[in-house]
């Protein structure tokens, strides 16, 4: 396990001060991949957001939440969307002869012309991209849709994308950004190992 450091208003704090911020904001474009951005309220978060371009995805991506937040749509294409997303790439995997979640197959995925994917988050129920894993291709409010609610211990990302401690983006949420793409291999570096229940990706 790495060492993140957590920053809230230019200080380090500690891991216990984080877990009780509303927001965290990790990853590639952020800022260093082992600095996690503590903000006590949503307005901190999107001030901070607004002061930097290269930001303006997790802007769009907090927008979204906020509208699921207020609106609860319960649509029953999630589910489909979810596997729709592991057939692309159990396809993409034989068309490559690649395990169908592996790291070489989902840099394949995100940045082969014609894939289809676009925008994805494949969340793993072990550490280093290891054990069971779920897509997510778009906005899952409720990761027990999907069967995958408080499971996520490790995440790859194409983009932009939020896990929210309870469903509907409830509780503390996360944004992680991978540009083009990353790697989260062991979410209890950022505190939020086995907490996702809600999860969206632009």
């Amino acid at each position: 396990m790495l060492d993140a450091r957590f920053v809230k208003s230019g200080k380090t704090v500690d891991r216990g001060d984080a877990a009780r911020a509303a927001v965290l904001a990790a990853g590639s474009g952020a800022s260093d991949p082992l600095t996690v951005h503590v903000f006590e309220s949503e307005e901190a978060f999107r001030t901070w957001a607004r002061s930097t371009p290269a930001n303006q995805a997790l802007l769009e991506l907090d927008d979204l939440v906020t509208r699921v937040r207020l609106e609860q749509p319960v649509d029953g294409r999630v589910k489909e969307a979810s596997d729709r997303a592991v057939s692309e790439l159990y396809d993409l995997a034989e068309k490559h002869r690649l395990q169908p979640a592996e790291d070489e197959l989902l840099r394949r995925a995100a940045l082969e012309e014609g894939a289809g994917l676009g925008a994805l988050m494949v969340l793993f129920d072990a550490y280093s991209l290891a054990g069971g894993w779920r897509p997510v291709a778009g906005t899952v409010p409720v990761l027990d849709w999907v069967g995958f609610d408080d499971r996520t211990s490790s995440v790859w990302l194409a983009g932009a994308g939020v896990l929210g401690q309870h469903p509907w983006f409830g509780g503390q949420r996360i944004y992680l950004r991978g540009m083009p793409f990353a790697r989260f291999d062991d979410l209890r570096d950022l505190g939020f190992d086995n907490r996702a229940s809600s999860a969206a990706v632009i």
